[in-house]
């Protein structure tokens, strides 16, 4: 799975949660989830049961929290376990 594979999963996964145009988040990967997407916490868990699901991975939440603020590190921390 390719870095561009993953962040395409993590675009389309955000965009069901937030009802965003997958174009427009795809256009803000560095943008952060709760100060410039006004996500809540009320959708990241879904977005995190997604994620699990769609990568057949489980995640510790507390370390998945402190290291993903947005699109780009999302992907980051999902290549580094899949490279691991």
């Amino acid at each position: 799975m390719t870095n561009d594979d993953i962040k395409s999963a993590i675009i389309d996964i955000v965009a069901q949660v937030t009802k965003r145009s997958p174009d427009d988040l795809a256009q803000q990967c560095d943008a952060h989830f709760s100060d410039e997407l006004a996500m809540t916490s009320v959708q990241f868990f879904p977005i995190l049961a997604d994620i699990e699901e769609r990568f057949d991975i489980d995640i510790d939440y507390s370390e998945f929290l402190a290291k993903v603020t947005s699109i780009n590190t999302c992907t980051a921390y999902l290549t580094e376990r899949f490279s691991v």
